[in-house]
């Protein structure tokens, strides 16, 4: 097996590889850069199922949630993430699948981790603007990517592209990057580790003609927040744990609506943002 550890939020997560895997997973830009040495939090063990695995038919995948963990039998990969041993060990069923396999894993992880440190992982993309870390949310279509491609060509930090962690820290909040993103879009990364930034404020994208910012309320920003796709959870208890974690977090972090268009403006809304705190 090969061994790496990956950064989430300052918890490691070590990643062990079959040597049939190791190669294609080793050659993507967020496993080779986020290397970290860090307090371990889980294990990943990860092997390429053999002779023949059929998938799951299209809406026929499951995930089964119990007490100790999550039984898994997805489109990608198949397994088991045992909580009691911090253990997820998993067969992807096909050599390219092994990116997007491990990605879906790492989501389930993110979000445990999260929970333990009293914070969430948000389904949400995330970059850094004059220091201070926005985690940009909304439906598929609302403009995460389209954002994450103007951030990159406007060189700005990007905390990823479909998932950050929201951790409090001393008091405060902040937005720490994920260290996989989507297979496919946004592989052009802006740095070469684990990133975090204090946490300047909650957006809900809206694609529109024109850039606006309309505050929220804490209630509309729970309302929104809870409108969001985001990753199940193992246990009724571990659900109400993350509701009470946002509506704590929307007491505390400002949200507003962000209408952009598809053009560099929108930063210029977002420093005169930054520059009313």
């Amino acid at each position: 097996m090969v061994s790496l550890t990956l950064g989430l939020a300052g918890q490691g997560v070590r990643l062990e590889l079959a040597p049939t895997l190791a190669p294609v997973l080793l050659q993507q830009d967020p496993l080779a850069h986020f290397a970290v040495d860090a307090p371990l939090a889980y294990t990943v063990r990860l092997s390429l199922a053999g002779g023949t695995h059929p998938a799951p038919a299209p809406g026929a995948e499951q995930v089964v949630y119990g007490a100790d963990g999550v039984d898994f039998e997805l489109a990608q990969v198949t397994g088991r993430l045992d909580r009691r041993r911090r253990l997820l060990v998993a067969e992807i069923r096909q050599v390219e699948q092994a990116a997007y396999g491990l990605r879906r894993l790492l989501m389930y992880l993110g979000q445990l981790i999260a929970l333990e440190a009293g914070g969430i992982l948000l389904r949400s993309a995330g970059i850094v603007l004059d220091g201070r870390g926005f985690a940009c949310f909304g439906p598929s279509g609302a403009g995460k990517t389209t954002l994450m491609h103007l951030a990159l060509a406007a060189h700005l930090p990007v905390l990823g592209d479909e998932a950050v962690l929201l951790i409090p820290q001393g008091g405060d909040w902040f937005v720490h990057s994920f260290p996989y993103w989507e297979p496919g879009v946004c592989q052009r990364r802006t740095q070469a580790k684990p990133l975090a930034a204090p946490l300047a404020g909650l957006l809900r994208l809206v694609q529109a003609s024109a850039h606006a910012l309309h505050p929220l309320s804490p209630g509309s920003l729970l309302l929104r927040l809870l409108d969001t796709e985001n990753v199940p959870l193992t246990t009724a208890a571990d659900s109400q744990r993350w509701l009470d974690i946002c509506a704590g977090l929307t007491q505390q972090i400002p949200g507003y609506d962000l209408e952009f268009r598809p053009d560099q403006g929108v930063w210029q809304t977002l420093h005169e943002l930054n520059g009313r705190y």
